[in-house]
C-alpha cells in the first residue's frame, strides 16, 4: 500500500511482455481478479473478522469441511462487500487510461475510454462535441448497469452497519 502504483509501470510492464500478453487484454483484466490490491484485501479480511467464529465451530462439528465453511457460511455474510470490491475494481479498471495505452498499443484495441480521451485534442479549432458526448454518455452505461446489479448487496452492507446482536 506504500508503494505508489506509479513506481510499479515499468516491472509490470517487462512481466506482461514475458508473458507475452502486451498488445492483448491480459494485463487489463486479469489483475483485477486478486482483488486489486492491499486495501480490497484488508477490507474483506476486516469484514470476515466481524463474523462470529462460533458459525465455524458449529458447521465443523455437523461435518462441514474448510471449503464448504468458507463457501457455505462465510461468503454469503460477506457478499456486501464482495459485491462494493468488484463494483470499486470494475469502475477503477473500466476508468483507467495508462494501462491500454501502455499495452494494448493499437487503437483498434482501445477501450471505450481510452478512444474517447484520444478524440479531444486541445488545440483543434473543431472539436466533435457530439462525438464526444455521445461516447461520455456510452462510457456511463457500463458502470450503471454493474451498479444496478450491485445496490441490493451495497446498500445491505451500509444498512448493516453498526448494527450489533
Amino acid at each position: 500500500m506504500m508503494i505508489p502504483a506509479q513506481a510499479l509501470i515499468v516491472p509490470q510492464f517487462v512481466l506482461f511482455s514475458k508473458f507475452g500478453w502486451v498488445g492483448t487484454f491480459n494485463p487489463i483484466i486479469l489483475p483485477g481478479f486478486f482483488a486489486g490490491g492491499a486495501s480490497f484485501v484488508f477490507l474483506l479480511r476486516q469484514a470476515m473478522t466481524q463474523l462470529p467464529k462460533e458459525l465455524d465451530e458449529s458447521a465443523f462439528m455437523d461435518g462441514a469441511n474448510h471449503f464448504q465453511i468458507w463457501w457455505e457460511i462465510i461468503m454469503p455474510l460477506v457478499s456486501s462487500t464482495v459485491a462494493t470490491i468488484a463494483t470499486f475494481l470494475f469502475v477503477g479498471f473500466w476508468n483507467s487510461l495508462l494501462a491500454p495505452l501502455l499495452y494494448l498499443q493499437t487503437n483498434e484495441l482501445y477501450t471505450l475510454p481510452q478512444y474517447l480521451a484520444t478524440l479531444y485534442n486541445i488545440n483543434s479549432p473543431t472539436q466533435q462535441w457530439p462525438t464526444m458526448m455521445t461516447g461520455a454518455v456510452l462510457t456511463t452505461v457500463p458502470l450503471m448497469i454493474v451498479f444496478f446489479f450491485a445496490q441490493k448487496y451495497i446498500l445491505e452492507g451500509i444498512s448493516t452497519v453498526g448494527l450489533k446482536g
